[in-house]
């Protein structure tokens, strides 16, 4: 991926992985744990920031909204 910085790029990495984990049914908890968030804050707050949404939001959506 060019253009983003090392910790962007982590932080993407660490988004896809608990999109991944949520979508197979992890519950939130564990799949902040797994991807690599300190605590389901941590992964709740980057991920609306990134998305827009929160992982419980999306978990009933089954799906990000279009950028």
């Amino acid at each position: 991926m060019l253009g983003l910085t090392p910790a962007a790029f982590i932080r993407d990495r660490k988004l896809r992985r608990a999109d991944l984990l949520i979508r197979q049914g992890s519950d939130l908890a564990g799949a902040a744990f797994a991807a690599g968030f300190s605590d389901q804050s941590h992964l709740s707050r980057t991920f609306r920031a990134a998305h827009g949404m929160t992982p419980g939001m999306f978990r009933r959506a089954g799906t990000l909204p279009s950028s």
